[in-house]
């Protein structure tokens, strides 16, 4: 991944900045203030490390790559993610995956207004949640339930 703001060669050493510190969970500064229910006011620096890397990875892995890659990959892209470049996972996975037909890109335009965390039941995208199962179920090929049917919400 690449947070917006950075340059491709920074996030190698960005990441091992990051990685050096013992784990710690840190507060999101949007939400530092109480936030009952199921979303996730902390994360997790290390897990932020291995989200970083993780192009990092399939780009070391795949640019020797001989054999065409099996399956399908899927993409999601935000493009109202504020937080992230979501042209940069689309520019490496092309060279790597030759074939169009396995890499499909699902592009969640900016005008549904969704922020970075599209699934969250409390915060900014509670009003769009449901136009985000949508594209979440168009990646995954299934219907996901509806997010804000009262079953839903008690299971959480």
């Amino acid at each position: 991944m690449l947070p917006k703001g950075y340059q491709p060669w920074m996030v190698r050493p960005l990441a091992r900045l990051v990685a050096m510190p013992p784990n710690a969970y840190t507060w999101s500064t949007d939400r530092k203030a109480a936030n009952p229910g199921p979303d996730y006011p902390r994360y997790s620096r290390h897990g932020i490390t291995s989200y970083l890397m993780l192009v990092e990875r399939v780009k070391a892995d795949g640019a020797g790559r001989r054999k065409p890659v099996a399956g399908e990959v899927v993409i999601v892209s935000n493009l109202h993610d504020q937080h992230l470049d979501t042209q940069y996972p689309i520019d490496v996975m092309r060279p790597i995956v030759r074939d169009p037909r396995v890499l499909r890109i699902i592009t969640i335009p900016a005008s549904e207004g969704l922020l970075h965390d599209i699934v969250g039941l409390t915060g900014d995208n509670r009003p769009r949640l449901r136009a985000a199962y949508r594209y979440l179920s168009e990646a995954m090929g299934v219907a996901l339930p509806d997010p804000l049917a009262e079953s839903a919400v008690a299971n959480r």
